[in-house]
């Protein structure tokens, strides 16, 4: 299942992890809600499990119906 991401910082933070930002590149709005580093590496790992999830889930849903 897909999540919402329901606030404009969730959104900005999903946009600057497609875009591949750096931390030093986040705007100032982001890094105001994302206070480390740290927490920003942490965010892109998070993301991108919850994409290998879906992609996981997708790809067992294909292999049950073929």
């Amino acid at each position: 299942m897909q999540r919402v991401h329901a606030t404009i910082e969730e959104q900005l933070i999903l946009k600057s992890i497609k875009d591949e930002c750096p931390w030093e590149n986040l705007p100032k709005r982001l890094q105001a809600t994302i206070s480390t580093k740290e927490e920003w590496h942490r965010s892109i790992v998070d993301e991108l499990l919850c994409v290998a999830y879906l992609l996981a889930e997708a790809f067992i849903i294909f292999l049950i119906r073929v």
